[in-house]
């Protein structure tokens, strides 16, 4: 309930997306806790609902998902469908091995390309290879995590950890989906790498106090 009201509360900011992010996080958290399968079916079939409910209430969030179906289509590629296009054409020009650093055009055509959209410019500079070391590390971070969740000594500190590489995980993962166009532009950034105060901090701290978690021992 508690999660929900938070959950809420960002998304009549309206943010939609981080909203999604911390649900997810929640779900993952669930899932890990023990909670029953039934009340996980509960979960999901209530997300579906309140989900289609929320994107009925603001219809510009259906007119996004419908425009970044037809993204490539004249009347949309230089307008709705602008920031996704880009990143995939940027993305798609660094083929294996990048155009070189600094000489990516995504980072001057993107409004977001420090952001939201700073993929579609590790792609375009450092190409495939790139992209793979980026999730190579964001994948090394998440098991770290879970490695350091399994030797915790208690259940909160096994509980946080895990949480922590659910939360890491997820937001990297729709990130980097809304780069390459698998999502529409929903304005999640890259952890660690998305420029930005509040996430940054937010990340370092969540990191700060499991590794804190991690370094404890049992008293006997």
């Amino acid at each position: 309930i508690i999660v929900g009201i938070v959950a809420l509360k960002v998304e009549r900011e309206p943010d939609l997306g981080t909203a999604a992010v911390i649900l997810s996080g929640m779900f993952a958290m669930f899932v890990l806790g023990g909670v029953s399968r039934t009340s996980l079916a509960m979960l999901v079939a209530l997300a579906m609902v309140g989900g289609a409910a929320m994107v009925k209430m603001e219809p510009y969030r259906w007119d996004r998902i419908d425009s970044h179906l037809h993204r490539w289509d004249g009347n949309h590629v230089d307008d709705v469908g602008y920031q996704t296009t880009q990143s995939e054409t940027a993305m798609a020009s660094g083929e294996l091995f990048g155009v070189g650093l600094g000489s990516g055009r995504a980072k001057h055509m993107l409004p977001a390309a420090t952001t939201d959209f700073v993929t579609a410019t590790v792609g375009e500079e450092f190409g495939l290879v790139g992209s793979l070391t980026v999730l190579g590390l964001m994948a090394a971070i998440v098991g770290r995590l879970l490695f350091l969740a399994r030797r915790a000594s208690t259940r909160f500190g096994a509980l946080y950890l895990a949480g922590t590489a659910s939360w890491i995980a997820i937001q990297s993962c729709v990130n980097i989906m809304m780069a390459n166009g698998f999502l529409p532009p929903i304005g999640i950034p890259l952890p660690f790498f998305s420029s930005g105060g509040s996430s940054l901090v937010a990340l370092w701290a969540a990191v700060g106090v499991g590794l804190s978690l991690a370094s404890t021992q049992p008293v006997e």
